[in-house]
């Protein structure tokens, strides 16, 4: 009876400007979750060699680890999901995917600047072949 009742009841706007922000939210939450874990590797090399370059930031990141950043980016595709299927108040439900999807593409910039902002000193440091040595 409930999934019939599910079915049969119109959507409100607050339904449709929600879904319509989560699934293009959790689209961009995991590219950018799965990016920062790939890149998680040579950065923690570039890193392991130049140790006092590193910014903290990134430091931050390879102590969470790839784990800890699959626990976050899993963490932020919840919240907007969960204020979707809980069918929480408009606000939440318009709010939670756009606070979330803001919050990974703040953390995603600072990696990526703090990574290019590293590589610059060492290039400049140590010569332009500093950071070639990567693995790939």
């Amino acid at each position: 009876m409930h999934v019939n009742r599910w079915l049969v009841e119109p959507i409100t706007r607050a339904e449709a400007i929600g879904w319509a922000l989560t699934i293009p939210a959790l689209v961009f939450i995991g590219l950018v979750g799965t990016n920062m874990v790939r890149l998680l590797p040579s950065v923690g090399w570039l890193a392991e060699k130049y140790p006092d370059l590193t910014p903290t930031f990134l430091i931050l990141c390879l102590r969470m680890g790839a784990g800890g950043l699959i626990a976050v980016f899993s963490f932020c595709a919840v919240v907007p999901l969960g204020a979707q299927l809980s069918r929480q108040r408009p606000l939440v439900r318009v709010a939670a995917p756009l606070v979330c999807a803001l919050l990974v593409h703040a953390a995603s910039s600072q990696f990526i600047a703090s990574w290019g902002e590293m590589a610059k000193l060492a290039n400049a440091l140590y010569g332009p072949t500093a950071t070639q040595d990567s693995p790939r």
